[in-house]
């Protein structure tokens, strides 16, 4: 596979003139990337968008000979990008950045491009190095069945919705994935190739020698020098194209709260999520398949994945565990969802769009924000940037100021965040940044540390 560099020699176009697009011209030109050309099939009516030339498809300058010349597809409907990079393609351009949705043996490929696609969404430059060239990707069928055994079949699920085995050992029994302290602190170990002085602890005292219930002459070094061999064995299949670990997919079982127990596979499901991937391969029942389709129906955004997975590992339990959750976000109560999943007692989704229904899976919908929910609730999650929203983080920051709630994850601009209190602000700690339907986020947790 052929690779060209993410640098500022690139010439930029942009695919679909959009809400997504207009501002990431803007953030791109901001920080020092030349924006060429729009495309879009409007441009006899556009002319240009911030002084940006706009042209169609078919117009001779998209078919001037330049090896920097690079197309990022942002069409909101990744259905059609694999049709329009083809397009693009076939009138000569061979460095187009977009969401391959048809990739089946090229899986190396479209995880390389959906991963550097979303780092430039979110601006993070210094996690893109080398970018694929355009590959021709045959169709095939959209849902991934060819794994199928029985009543069997491997799918790609949202890392976030994967937990550890119910049968763990207190207090890592259906949890999180990423809050499994022992195989995290492995796996850092290991991923920084750091030396014996410095061992994940909290691994040996759980899988160490002295777990074994027979006499061996192995020792605590032989553990982690086996683990390490291993370690890199999985850096090859992955470096490799990944199939190895569709071969492998370990079986998960279906948690009626919404996500997925894993039954195996622990280690290399965690090593996939450690090395970046945001939809790791399970082998599913059917049934459990099906539930879980009904309740996705179209694929996350992977920052909000990451956002979640940062949330899975470090808020504390106290802060949602049993306790009201009061969710408004412009994402359907994502966050409030995965609150209930987290362990969440009442979880309220404040939604006018859902007012009055009640959900099989635990959580509330209502039709607007009451002061008195937002005085009386646990948790409170204000995440997006409608007018509703906003008006909610008024009536939250006077709640602040005398001294309630004590939990509460925000999402905000730099320009909210620099106009809040200094109070407050100390208690702020900052997540990651959202690129949402309207503007770049940047995620808050304010509250108070410790479990």
């Amino acid at each position: 596979m052929k690779y060209y560099e993410w640098s500022r020699e690139l010439k930029i176009i942009l695919y679909g003139v959009n809400e997504y697009a207009v501002r990431l011209a803007g953030i791109l030109r901001r920080d020092g990337f030349a924006i060429i050309a729009f495309i879009d099939r409007r441009a006899d009516e556009l002319k240009n968008v911030q002084d940006i030339p706009v042209y169609e498809m078919d117009d001779p300058y998209l078919r001037m000979k330049d090896q920097n010349r690079c197309v990022l597809i942002m069409l909101q409907n990744a259905m059609q990008h694999d049709e329009i990079a083809e397009k693009l393609s076939e009138r000569g351009i061979e460095k187009i950045i977009y969401i391959p949705m048809r990739f089946g043996a090229h899986a190396k490929y479209a995880y390389e491009l959906i991963e550097i696609y979303n780092a430039i969404l979110i601006g993070n430059y210094q996690a893109i190095g080398k970018i694929p060239y355009y590959q021709y990707l045959k169709h095939i069928r959209q849902e991934r069945e060819e794994e199928q055994s029985g009543d069997y079949l491997t799918a790609d699920v949202e890392a976030d919705l994967i937990f550890t085995s119910q049968v763990e050992p207190a207090p890592y029994a259906d949890v999180p994935l990423v809050r499994f302290a022992p195989y995290t602190t492995l796996f850092a170990y290991l991923g920084a190739n750091e030396n014996l002085a410095s061992v994940p602890k909290e691994y040996l005292e759980r899988y160490g020698v002295k777990s074994c219930n027979y006499t061996n002459t192995y020792t605590d070094q032989d553990i982690l020098r086996q683990r390490a061999e291993l370690y890199e064995l999985w850096n090859e299949h992955f470096q490799a194209g990944r199939e190895f670990f569709r071969a492998s997919a370990p079986l998960a079982q279906w948690n009626e709260r919404g996500y997925f127990n894993l039954c195996e596979g622990q280690h290399r499901t965690l090593f996939l999520v450690t090395k970046g991937l945001r939809y790791v391969p399970v082998r599913l029942k059917r049934e459990d398949y099906e539930k879980w389709k009904d309740s996705y129906k179209e694929q996350v955004k992977i920052s909000l994945i990451d956002s979640m997975l940062w949330m899975q590992k470090n808020l504390p339990n106290k802060c949602y565990r049993g306790r009201t959750v009061l969710s408004m976000d412009d994402m359907q109560g994502f966050y409030g969802r995965h609150m209930y999943r987290l362990g969440g007692g009442k979880v309220i989704i404040v939604d006018a769009d859902a007012a009055g229904s009640v959900s099989d899976a635990g959580w509330e919908y209502d039709e607007r924000l009451h002061l008195e929910e937002l005085r009386e609730a646990g948790m409170v999650l204000l995440i997006g940037s409608s007018v509703r929203i906003a008006e909610a983080k008024e009536m939250l920051w006077q709640l602040w100021r005398q001294g309630l709630p004590t939990e509460a994850l925000v999402g905000m601009t730099e320009q909210e965040y620099a106009m809040l209190d200094a109070e407050i602000r100390k208690k702020a700690v900052w997540i990651s940044k959202v690129f949402w339907e309207t503007e770049m986020l940047n995620i808050y947790w304010f509250g108070t540390k410790g479990e």
